[in-house]
């Protein structure tokens, strides 16, 4: 009987290779997230399908019926379990919002289950076991009570869980779940249309073939599989957001949802506020934080807040002075991720010098394991970067990134070049007359002139306020840079159109060269700010190299506001 022999082999190949794929699948996202509730039912349900698999597999090339029984109690073990296992897949999708109830029905269906395993122990083998031309096959389904029962029982469970499914995806407003469910709802109602007509609908009208249920669910399995690492099921999670981020920085950082509630929070923040965990989890940061007079929910409109000066409130009851920053990250899908939130105890900072030096180095080492761990998770990786160094309003570098620009320029040594330090004129008028929209858009413009009279080799910075920073690299000599600053103060001189009004505003400029007026950073910024000033006293709308002929007490005002407000920050 060659045709036999070939469909039984052909039968043993197919179904071996259903048991490799199904246990590959489940090991393959498990080990890509252990932590996620849904990966590890999906593991058990591989683990339920591969036996299913390899009892269905021997069962046909067994030597006789009762060596063939053995293997369809361990085929039975899968397909027992293998719909309530789908339906806990259901569930777990649904979030965790109603816990309690949902792990009373999934305890009751895996009791159900356990009873239809043991009815299994209990039949003759010649009743449950038919010895087909191809070798020997389960016929339970439509030979016993309890067989139709359990395939009914089966059809509904199915039918319940796919209408869960269903819900979950109309509900939703995330465009990753929406894609991850219509995928799992299309491959498992293929597969189970296949299931049916092959082991209950053809038998039923007399026509006997191989039960291959077990190999039309590789299209629905192969569909999960396909969710979990395609759009990355469930893997991008809060925790998962918080766990490079907090090795990042170690600044208090709080992980807010979509609804302003506190998902996560570092070690940092639990110290700083006197909280525990479990305190702050899902609480919003109005029970700790009083802001003042700024309207915190804004942040979903404007996607980012900089430098909020708020008051923290400790569990003591001790309030500290605070600023915050704040943006939203967004998934390649352009969910929302979460909100990042960052908060500065500006009532005890550290100098310039230790903060650039720990904080960087952690944030670089970090950076690593950011590029080669979250990459290919999530786009966000530039939009946080983006964030710590560039300034949001103009668009150039900020304060951050200036400082760490200046530090590799002075381990170069030999090559010189100058610190122009730009304050706007009359910018607090325009604020005063005209408002903050006005002085934004002189900002912004500000910044797009002065980007056009510099070379791509130097820099322009946003510090703060209406301060900005060029850094003129490779000067040949100091001329080069006051002919750069006469550039700035005539482009800065041009009238502002804005609203159809011309407004004017000029700025004060001073100078520092490396190295005749500083070898460190905080010499550099400190004396061009110098500088500056006298332009300032002598009535503004002017540039100065500095010099030994500035006198200190011209400066001590300059000084004072310098130490204040530069290196504070």
């Amino acid at each position: 009987m060659p045709r036999e022999d070939n469909i039984r082999t052909m039968l043993f190949a197919l179904l071996c290779i259903c048991f490799i794929f199904y246990l590959f699948m489940g090991i393959y996202s498990y080990r890509k997230d252990k932590k996620s509730k849904v990966n590890v039912i999906f593991l058990s349900i591989c683990i339920s399908a591969s036996l299913w698999a390899i009892g269905f597999a021997f069962m046909l090339i067994s030597p006789n019926i009762e060596i063939a029984n053995v293997w369809r109690i361990v085929s039975a073990l899968g397909w027992c379990f293998f719909n309530g296992l789908w339906l806990s897949f259901a569930f777990s999708l649904k979030g965790i919002n109603q816990k309690n109830a949902n792990s009373k029905i999934q305890y009751l269906l895996y009791i159900v289950s356990i009873i239809f395993f043991i009815s299994n122990l209990l039949y003759e083998p010649s009743k449950v076991v038919s010895n087909e031309a191809y070798g020997f096959v389960d016929n339970l389904y439509t030979t016993t009570t309890i067989g139709i029962i359990f395939s009914i029982y089966n059809v509904v469970l199915f039918i319940t869980s796919d209408v869960i499914i269903y819900f979950q995806m109309r509900n939703s407003n995330k465009n990753r779940v929406r894609k991850q469910i219509k995928t799992i709802l299309i491959t498992s109602l293929v597969s189970v249309c296949l299931a049916v007509i092959s082991d209950l609908i053809l038998p039923a009208m007399g026509i006997m073939i191989f039960p291959s249920g077990i190999i039309t669910i590789s299209i629905g399995m192969g569909g999960i599989w396909y969710a979990i690492n395609k759009h990355k099921m469930m893997l991008i999670s809060y925790e998962l957001v918080s766990e490079y981020l907090f090795e990042a920085v170690n600044e208090p950082i709080f992980i807010l949802g979509e609804d302003l509630l506190v998902k996560n929070c570092n070690e940092t923040s639990l110290n700083i506020t006197g909280y525990n965990y479990k305190d702050l989890k899902e609480n919003p940061l109005h029970a700790i934080i009083d802001f003042r007079n700024f309207n915190f929910n804004t942040i979903m409109q404007e996607g980012f807040v900089i430098n909020i000066e708020v008051d923290l409130i400790r569990e003591n009851k001790e309030v500290l002075a605070c600023e915050l920053s704040a943006t939203a990250i967004y998934d390649e899908y352009k969910d929302l991720l979460g909100i990042l939130t960052l908060l500065h105890d500006v009532s005890e900072r550290k100098s310039i010098t230790e903060i650039q030096k720990n904080y960087t180095l952690k944030l670089e080492e970090s950076n690593i394991k950011l590029k080669n761990e979250i990459i290919d998770r999530l786009s966000a990786e530039d939009q946080i970067r983006h964030f710590v160094y560039y300034d949001a309003l103009t668009e150039v570098p900020n304060r951050k990134k200036m400082l760490e620009d200046v530090d590799i320029l002075l381990g170069y040594k030999n090559e010189r070049f100058a610190v122009l330090f730009i304050d706007l004129d009359k910018f607090k008028s325009v604020n005063d007359d005209y408002g903050h929209q006005a002085g934004d858009y002189i900002l912004k413009i500000s910044a797009v002139r002065l980007k056009s009279i510099i070379r791509s080799t130097d820099t322009i910075s946003r510090i703060g306020g209406d301060e900005f920073i060029i850094m003129l690299r490779d000067l040949k000599d100091s001329a080069d840079a006051e002919t750069i600053a006469a550039s700035a103060l005539e482009t800065l001189s041009t009238a502002f159109t804005y609203k159809e009004n011309q407004l004017f505003i000029g700025a004060s400029i001073g100078i520092s060269i490396f190295p005749k007026h500083g070898i460190d950073s905080d010499t550099l910024i400190k004396n061009a700010d110098s500088a500056m000033y006298e332009v300032k006293r002598k009535g503004g709308n002017g540039y100065k190299i500095y010099s030994s002929e500035i006198k200190e007490g011209n400066l001590s005002m300059e000084d004072t506001m310098y130490n204040n407000t530069w290196l504070l920050q």
